[in-house]
């Protein structure tokens, strides 16, 4: 071959001589055997000791609000027993500041609602979908069909975050031409939860946030 040629040129000597459709070791070549060993003995350990000497690889992991407290915290102890040599950083952000890291290669994999980018691509990985949360007891739980002309009469809790999508929600009720009857408005997961619980109202919320419950 070409590396074989390259080889004896280096050398000035034949390595190898052609029968029929093979090839054999010259007598130099059985020589230079040893020599040959000792170089891919002496690469390998010089190899080895670099990557024994080095960090550990780093991985840069985003996630947008949502994902951050409700699933990050399980699954990066797992990912880090998993894979031991890896060094994991996580950064919380936005999905438009997510799309824009992803990008400019500040982060390797970010956890964040579907885009439609070119340069990117897209697995969906976890069901964030919306859905309606009632408190114990309330008559929704045992209804198997809803009107939304039922739906906009219950006081509702407005969960307002960027990683949400509201315009799901909202066009359900557009849709049917009803205003919706949001008598809360909050920022946070956790409180729009406690105010559901509490029976002061129900809500849209995603399911990541109530899968415990």
């Amino acid at each position: 071959s070409a590396r074989i040629k390259t080889l004896e040129g280096e050398l000035d000597t034949e390595l190898f001589e052609r029968q029929g459709r093979g090839i054999i070791l010259t007598e130099k070549g059985k020589a230079f055997i040893p020599f040959a060993e000792q170089i891919i003995r002496t690469f390998q350990q010089g190899k080895k000791q670099l990557k024994a000497g080095s960090d550990l690889e780093e991985i840069t992991i985003g996630a947008n609000i949502i994902t951050s407290q409700y699933f990050i915290p399980f699954a990066l102890p797992l990912w880090k027993e998993k894979n031991p040599d890896l060094r994991f950083k996580f950064i919380s952000a936005t999905n438009e500041e997510l799309m824009d890291k992803l990008l400019l290669k500040q982060v390797d994999i970010a956890f964040m609602k579907d885009v439609a980018h070119s340069g990117l691509q897209n697995h969906k990985t976890l069901d964030n979908s919306i859905r309606l949360v009632v408190y114990p007891g309330h008559p929704f739980q045992i209804q198997t069909e809803l009107s939304v002309q039922t739906l906009a009469m219950e006081p509702l809790v407005f969960f307002e975050c960027g990683a949400f999508d509201w315009n799901q929600v909202h066009k359900i009720f557009e849709v049917s031409n009803v205003e919706p009857r949001f008598e809360f408005q909050v920022n946070h997961l956790e409180v729009a939860k406690s105010l559901i619980v509490s029976g002061s109202c129900i809500g849209f919320l995603p399911y990541l946030c109530i899968k415990k419950e």
